[in-house]
């Protein structure tokens, strides 16, 4: 349901949304046909909320009703921790035109299954890389709304790269 390039907008609104929900232990399912989301509540009851192609379209409103929430100071934002990680690496997944088939968070990173380039691929994103990559997206915004010449800082220079999973073993 989510598709290429949409990633970014979609999992900021999905990552707030799960943190107003309490949720932990959460997978996204993109179906094709649909988008499930499957977390546990604070009481350790399994959840679990599917979007369809109308749903979707209320989920990516509010995601660009978000994007005004980010402010213009990249020091604080009301967006909590889980949308900014998950905004960050819809972005990653974007940039590279990634067909995403689940994402699973893990204590300590994203687990992403899918396609690019129509190869199968499994990755961790590690969430200290990934606030890495917030923060200096983050600055570049605000450099970019104040009109800064200056280069747009680290995001595009030593960001970590994540298609390494080209050189390492198919997933079985």
């Amino acid at each position: 349901m989510a598709r290429a390039g949409e990633y970014a907008d979609v999992l900021r609104a999905l990552g707030q949304w799960l943190d107003e929900q309490g949720a932990t232990q959460t997978e996204i399912v993109n179906s094709g046909a649909f988008l499930a989301v499957r977390w546990s509540s604070a009481n350790g009851f399994k959840r679990e909320q599917v979007y369809n192609e109308l749903d979707m379209r209320g989920l990516l409103a509010r995601a660009h009703q978000l994007r005004g929430f980010a402010g213009d100071n990249w020091t604080s934002s009301p967006l909590s921790d889980r949308a900014e990680l998950l905004r960050s690496l819809g972005q990653d997944l974007d940039d590279d035109q990634v067909i995403v088939d689940t994402i699973l968070e893990e204590v300590d990173a994203f687990v992403v299954s899918g396609t690019c380039d129509g190869q199968y691929f499994r990755v961790e994103f590690g969430l200290a890389p990934l606030r890495l990559e917030s923060t200096q997206r983050r600055k570049a915004r605000v450099r970019a709304r104040l009109g800064s010449r200056s280069a747009p800082g680290a995001v595009g220079q030593g960001r970590w790269r994540w298609l390494t999973w080209r050189r390492r073993s198919p997933a079985v």
